[in-house]
């Protein structure tokens, strides 16, 4: 079986194979892959097939076409192993793939882990790959998320995120916010430069001038967030790093008061937020607003020479 940094590298390189099967259900894994998907134009399709094999409907995806994407990708994910399908699914499933050809067509079959001594239901060889991450990928992995986030974070700091018992979705999320934050929000949030490495926080400490803004904002403190922003203006004369930290806030924000849970994002800032909008019913439905607000500044900050505290200023008094 093949790691997920085969499958990756693959996928970096234009390498689709026309069938593959994943075995596991890594979450940060499950974003990546999704992310690859739309970014090399698939016309992406994904079915769950629940404890079955492919049904004679699902046949159909196999014939799909798009009129916006030359490619086709199908994603069926399964809880039952392929020797346990029925007859007539093993025939659906070998129709299906003998269609894919790697260009137009694209098979994939997700199962769960593990899947020791699967019978290949498939008269051709399939590579299968490992869905799932383990200890001794996670240097690999950190890495590759210092370069998306082009965060810089130093060999030193990434190995202290390696010292977490955490997932890699939650560290995701943590070298994202380091990126924006810096070494101030680290120290406090996971105990960065403290001689006794400890877990992280649950929450951010208000002594954070700039997460202390985000979560006046969150809270509805409007007073407070526009003290607390004239104390970073005062600092600092960038307002992006600002915006793109409330920014964050915000889109978990919006996505929770729309009945959406938020996917890819750390755990731990998700819970946060739900803790505050059930403390506070008057910062209820502003998410959304807020969110709206703070993508029109982005754009303005970007290509308009404006006064950065007062574009800044709007988003604090809309907490009222």
């Amino acid at each position: 079986m093949l790691s997920p940094q085969d499958l990756f590298k693959a996928i970096h390189e234009s390498r689709w194979p026309p069938v593959l099967i994943l075995e596991g259900n890594d979450t940060y894994l499950r974003r990546e892959f999704r992310n690859a998907l739309k970014s090399s134009g698939f016309d992406y399709q994904h079915k769950d097939l629940k404890k079955k094999g492919p049904q004679p409907h699902d046949e159909d995806l196999s014939f799909s076409t798009s009129l916006f994407s030359q490619a086709s990708f199908v994603w069926l994910e399964s809880q039952a192993k392929p020797d346990r399908w029925s007859a007539e699914s093993k025939k659906i499933w070998e129709r299906m793939i003998d269609r894919a050809d790697g260009h137009s067509l694209i098979i994939c079959l997700q199962l769960p882990a593990p899947v020791k001594a699967t019978k290949n239901v498939s008269k051709s060889p399939i590579d299968s790959y490992r869905f799932e991450t383990v200890p001794g990928d996670f240097p690999a992995w950190i890495k590759r998320m210092n370069k998306i986030h082009d965060a810089n974070l130093s060999e030193e700091k990434l190995k202290f995120l390696q010292g977490f018992d955490a997932d890699l979705i939650t560290i995701d999320g943590w070298i994202e916010l380091w990126s924006l934050g810096g070494d101030v929000w680290a120290e406090i949030a996971l105990g960065w430069g403290e001689k006794k490495q400890g877990g992280p926080h649950s929450g951010y400490v208000s002594s954070n001038p700039a997460y202390a803004w985000v979560d006046s904002i969150l809270s509805g403190d409007a007073r407070l967030a526009s003290f607390k922003l004239h104390e970073l203006m005062s600092d600092s004369k960038d307002p992006l790093p600002l915006l793109g930290l409330i920014s964050k806030t915000l889109k978990i924000w919006a996505a929770l008061e729309q009945g959406v849970q938020p996917s890819g994002e750390a755990p731990f800032l998700i819970d946060k937020i739900k803790k505050a909008l059930s403390r506070n019913a008057k910062v209820r439905g502003r998410g959304t607003q807020l969110l709206k607000v703070a993508s029109e500044l982005d754009v303005l900050l970007k290509s308009k020479p404006i006064d950065p505290q007062g574009a800044l200023v709007k988003l604090s008094s809309i907490s009222f």
